[in-house]
């Protein structure tokens, strides 16, 4: 019955002053929130984003490692061996660096047991990859960087040589002329 002796002006004032209310109320809550959103983007940014991104750094660098070992257990690529053993130096540079970044950056409780539990893992991996590239080199200083063509070749050489003194036996046990080659 009151809203019935108030004037339109004093109806419309306060419909005015109570949108305006809720308009408020809801301006604050947005601000808030926007500020909670901001303060969460900021800790991702500093903390989380790094972190990803030097883990993907290792994590490619690793990646670029296998495949160049790959490529050096191919014996059809012994030209660009060389250029294997580049691109797995510069791997290894940047897992150090990454490496360096990742470590000293802030890291949850959860985080700090993966990653100490992770270094022994990686210590391991990074050890058969240097056996790996110790043993390739090697072979490399052998030059003999195709042993099946090399066995090849040496059962060839060795079937030509029993045929040479096949032939020779023969020239000397019994009166013919010797024909192989004497050189």
């Amino acid at each position: 019955m009151r809203l019935m002796k108030l004037t339109l002006r004093a109806k419309l004032l306060g419909g005015f002053i109570l949108v305006a209310g809720i308009t408020l109320v809801v301006g604050i809550v947005g601000w808030n929130g926007i500020v909670k959103v901001t303060r969460h983007l900021q800790n991702i940014e500093r903390k989380n984003l790094p972190g990803v991104q030097n883990l993907l750094i290792i994590n490619k660098a690793q990646a670029t490692i296998k495949i160049a070992e790959q490529a050096l257990l191919n014996q059809n690529l012994d030209a660009l061996r060389q250029n294997q053993y580049q691109h797995i130096e510069t791997a290894w540079r940047e897992v150090e660096q990454a490496w360096q970044i990742y470590a000293n950056l802030p890291k949850t409780d959860q985080e700090e047991q993966l990653w100490r539990d992770f270094i022994p893992l990686w210590g391991v991996w990074k050890k058969d990859m240097e056996s790996f590239i110790t043993l390739s080199k090697e072979l490399d200083d052998t030059k003999i960087l195709k042993p099946e063509k090399l066995a090849e070749e040496l059962r060839n050489f060795q079937s030509e040589i029993q045929a040479w003194v096949l032939e020779l036996a023969t020239a000397i046990l019994t009166p013919t002329q010797f024909t192989g080659q004497t050189d």
